[in-house]
C-alpha cells in the first residue's frame, strides 16, 4: 500500500463522531444523518458491525477543553471525526491539535460548513485534522470508513490508509503530518436524497438522542440563489442546484414526528423552502391537516415566491402552526444587486404581489410582509443584514425603519459575516471590505461605513434583541414607537438613556429591564404627556402580566399610584376582598388588576385604544376610561402553568367576574334568581355582560379561610 502507517490497537476499528453545540438545547442533525447512511452503506457492503463501532459524542460551548478531551480520549478511538461551525472552529481546532499530540496514530477527520473551502484548496478549513470532507458528507463518510475498516481488517494491529483510493471519494482532503496537501475540487453532493435513511427512524427508537422540544426536518438541499455572502451560492457542476426528497418520504417524515415525537417546533432547513410554490403548498396543507395544536413549524421562505394559492391559503389558516424566516437583507436596491440577489425577485405575474409603479415604496417583499403580518396568522421572524458593500450607514438604518414599522413577531439584525469559501470572502480585499479574521468573520468596516458607525449600528441590533425580540414588552413597544418620528430615533434615546445611567447591555433580568424602561418613561414621555405616560405604565402593567404563570404581585413601580374605589362591581368586589376583618378571600388561583385607562382593544392587537385615540407625538390625549382585568392562573396537564384573562371596562355592568365567587361576610351565596346586591356575582364563559341564572363552584375561600366547593350547575 502507498500510504502511512498508523497503529489501531485492536483490529475492531472505533469511530468517534463528534459535534460541539452552542447550547444544550441545540442538536445537531448531521450526526444523524451520517450514522444512519454509514449503517445502511455497510451492511449493503456487507461488512459485519462486529468489525467496527461508531459512538457519537454531543457537546456544548458550555463543557470545559478538559473535559471533553478526557471524554473523547477515553474512548479510544482510531478515528474522531468532528462537524465544524463558526461559532466552534476554535474549541474544535484545541481539542484536534489535542488529540493529534496525544495520539499521533489516531485519525482526525473535519466536515461541516467551516470545511466548505477545502475543496478550494483552503487548508486552514482543515482546523488541523488530517482529512477533510468538503460538502454533504453522508456517502463520503461511509467510503471513508469503509476503507478505515479494510485496512485494519487487512493490516491488523499496524494498518495503512490507502492513499490513491482516499483520493477517489467525492470531496476528500488530505494533509498528512509529513507535509503536503490533497484536496478533491468539487465538494460532495448527495444525488437522491430518498438514498439517505429517514433520521426519525433510528435504531434507539424515534427519540434515541431525546431531551429536545424540537426536531430538524429536511425536504430538500441546494438553494436557486446566488448569494455571494451564504455556502449555499456554491452550486455543483453537474446536476441540479436544489434536490428534493420524495413528497412520499417528507409526509412519511412528518407523520412520524406528528405521531412519535412530542415536540414544541419543527425547524424546516431548506435554504428556500418555496423555491417550488406548489410543493410548498402541498406539505402546507399536509402540516396543517395533522399538526398538533402545541407544534409550530419553521420554515426559510423567500419573500419573492408567494403565489396567490399560497397567500389565499395562509389568509385561510385559522391557528399558528407555520413560523416564517424571511430574509430581506436591505430594502436598498443597489446592495442587494452588490451580493448577487440580482434575481431574488420573478416576474410579476408569478408571484401574489405587483411590483409597485416606478420602485416605488418597498419592493414585493415589504409588500408581502405586510399581507403576512397583517392578514395572517404566521409568526414572521425577519432578517437585515448591515455591512453590505452597497449600504452606507443610512441605509442601513432606513431598513431597519422600514422593516420595524411593520412590525414582525422578531427582527434580526445581522452584521454582514465573510465567511470561508464564499465570493464575498474572496474578493473582499478587491471590494474594501475589512473583516474580521476570526470566527464569525463580521465585517468591520466597508468603503461607505466606518468603524464607529459599524459599532453603532452594532448597539442597535443589541438594543433590538433587549426590547423588541425578547418579546417582553410586546404592547409597550407599539406605544414606544408610536411618541418618536422613526423606532431607530426611539432606540438610539434608549441606548442613551442605558448609557449615561451605567446600565449594562448584558444580563438584564425581566424585571429589571421593565424598571429601566419606566424610567425612561418617566425622563422623556411624562415632562410632555401625563396621559400619554399614564397609558404607557399601563402598558408596561399588562406586558408584565402577560409574561407571568405563576401566581405573582406586581413589582411597586408598576402599581398604580391611588388604588381607588369604584362605584359598581369592582368597587364591591375590592372593599369586600380587601377589607382587613372582611370574611370573603378572593380564592389564590386568582389575580385582579386595574388599569387606569382603556387599553383593552390595545390588548387584542388591534387599535391602541378602544375609543380609536391615537399615541402618536401630534395625536390628541388619550381617553382615561379604566379597564379591569382578572387572571386566573391555572395548572397545566404536562405540569407546565399558564393563565387565562379576562377584560371588563364597566364594573356596574357586570353581575360578576369569570371563574370566581365572592360571597357576603356570612358566606351566603345567591339564590337562582332575586337580588345580586351584596351576593356572589359571576360572569359566565362567553357573551358577557349578561344575567347568569346559573352558578358553578371554584373553591372560593370564606370566613375562616375554609375552602367552599359548590356544586357543578346548581
Amino acid at each position: 500500500m502507498n500510504g502511512v502507517e498508523y497503529s489501531g490497537g485492536n483490529k475492531k476499528l472505533k469511530i468517534a463522531l463528534c459535534a460541539v453545540n452552542t447550547r444544550y438545547s441545540q442538536s445537531a442533525a448531521a450526526l444523524d444523518y451520517l450514522s444512519g447512511y454509514l449503517y445502511k452503506y455497510l451492511d449493503f457492503k456487507n461488512i459485519s458491525r462486529g468489525l467496527y463501532e461508531l459512538k457519537t459524542f454531543e457537546f456544548n460551548l458550555g463543557d470545559t477543553h478538559e473535559f471533553v478531551t478526557r471524554t473523547l480520549c477515553s474512548h479510544g478511538a482510531d478515528i474522531y471525526c468532528f462537524s465544524i461551525y463558526i461559532w466552534n472552529r476554535d474549541f474544535i481546532k484545541k481539542v484536534i491539535s489535542f488529540i493529534r499530540s496525544a495520539f499521533p496514530e489516531a485519525l482526525t477527520l473535519a466536515g461541516g460548513p467551516e470545511a466548505i473551502s477545502v475543496c478550494r484548496g483552503d487548508v486552514e478549513a482543515m482546523c488541523g485534522a488530517e482529512y477533510a470532507i468538503s460538502g454533504e458528507g453522508e456517502i463520503s463518510f461511509a467510503r471513508f470508513v469503509e476503507l478505515a475498516v479494510d485496512a485494519v481488517r487487512t493490516g491488523g494491529e499496524r494498518w495503512t490508509m490507502d492513499a490513491e483510493r482516499l483520493m477517489h471519494i467525492d470531496g476528500i482532503a488530505h494533509s498528512p503530518a509529513g507535509g503536503g496537501f490533497r484536496y478533491s475540487s468539487e465538494p460532495a453532493v448527495v444525488g437522491d436524497l430518498d438514498s439517505l435513511p429517514s433520521i426519525f427512524v433510528k435504531e434507539g427508537g424515534p427519540d434515541a438522542r431525546g431531551g429536545r422540544n424540537f426536531v430538524y426536518l429536511e425536504t430538500s438541499r441546494g438553494c436557486p440563489n446566488h448569494c455571494h455572502y451564504c455556502l449555499s451560492s456554491l452550486k455543483p457542476k453537474s446536476g441540479p442546484a436544489v434536490r428534493y426528497f420524495s413528497l412520499e418520504r417528507v409526509f412519511a417524515d412528518i407523520d412520524r414526528i406528528m405521531n412519535d415525537l412530542k415536540i414544541d417546533k419543527v425547524r424546516v432547513i431548506d435554504r428556500t423552502f418555496n423555491d417550488d410554490p406548489e410543493r410548498a403548498l402541498a406539505i402546507f396543507r399536509y402540516i396543517a391537516s395533522r399538526a398538533r395544536p402545541d407544534t409550530l413549524f419553521q420554515f426559510e421562505i423567500s419573500p419573492y415566491k408567494f403565489t396567490g394559492p399560497i397567500v389565499d391559503f395562509l389568509k385561510n389558516l385559522d391557528r399558528r402552526c407555520f413560523q416564517f424566516e424571511i430574509g430581506v437583507q436591505s430594502f436598498n436596491r443597489k446592495a442587494l444587486d452588490s451580493v448577487g440577489r440580482v434575481n431574488s425577485e420573478p416576474k410579476a405575474a408569478e408571484t401574489a404581489v405587483e411590483e409597485p409603479a416606478g420602485g416605488a415604496g418597498t419592493g414585493r417583499a415589504g409588500d408581502m410582509l405586510d399581507i403576512l403580518i397583517n392578514e395572517t396568522k404566521v409568526n414572521i421572524h425577519a432578517d437585515l443584514m448591515y455591512g453590505l458593500p452597497g449600504d452606507n450607514y443610512d441605509d442601513c438604518v432606513n431598513s431597519f425603519d422600514t422593516l420595524l414599522k411593520k412590525m414582525p413577531d422578531s427582527v434580526q439584525f445581522w452584521q454582514l459575516k465573510l465567511l470561508r469559501g464564499t465570493r464575498l470572502r474572496e474578493n473582499a480585499s478587491k471590494m474594501g471590505l475589512v473583516y474580521d479574521p476570526n470566527p464569525p468573520y463580521a465585517v468591520i468596516k466597508t468603503p461607505s461605513i466606518s468603524v464607529l458607525e459599524m459599532f453603532r449600528l452594532q448597539k442597535l441590533g443589541r438594543y433590538l434583541d433587549i426590547i423588541y425580540n425578547h418579546g417582553h414588552l410586546k404592547l409597550s413597544v407599539r406605544a414606544l414607537f408610536n411618541l418618536s418620528a422613526r423606532p431607530s430615533e426611539f432606540f438610539f434615546q434608549l441606548i442613551e438613556f442605558f448609557e449615561r445611567n451605567g446600565i449594562a447591555e448584558t444580563a438584564i433580568s425581566r424585571q429589571n429591564l421593565f424598571s429601566y424602561v419606566r424610567r425612561f418613561a418617566e425622563e422623556k414621555v411624562r415632562p410632555a404627556s401625563e396621559a400619554k405616560y399614564s397609558v404607557l405604565l399601563d402598558c408596561l402593567r399588562f406586558d408584565f402580566i402577560a409574561g407571568e404563570s405563576k401566581r405573582f404581585s406586581l413589582p411597586d413601580f408598576l402599581k398604580p399610584e391611588k388604588m381607588r374605589r369604584d362605584q359598581g362591581l369592582f368597587g364591591y368586589i375590592q372593599d369586600s376582598v380587601l377589607r382587613p376583618d372582611s370574611a370573603v378571600k378572593l380564592s389564590r388561583a386568582f389575580s385582579l388588576f386595574r388599569f387606569d385607562n382603556d387599553i383593552v382593544e390595545a390588548a387584542s392587537g388591534t387599535e391602541l385604544f378602544a375609543d380609536g385615540s391615537g399615541f402618536g407625538l401630534n395625536a390628541a390625549e388619550p381617553s382615561r376610561r379604566g379597564a379591569y382585568m382578572a387572571v386566573r392562573h391555572v395548572a397545566n396537564a404536562d405540569g407546565t402553568f399558564g393563565s387565562r384573562r379576562y377584560w371588563f371596562n364597566d364594573p356596574g355592568d357586570f353581575l360578576a367576574l369569570d371563574y370566581f365567587y365572592c360571597a357576603d361576610k356570612n358566606g351566603r351565596f345567591p339564590p337562582a334568581e332575586g337580588d345580586f346586591d351584596g351576593a356572589c356575582y359571576r360572569a359566565f364563559l362567553e357573551g358577557f355582560p349578561a344575567r347568569v341564572e346559573k352558578y358553578i363552584g371554584y373553591g372560593i375561600v370564606v370566613s375562616q379561610n375554609k375552602s367552599r366547593q359548590e356544586r357543578a350547575n346548581d
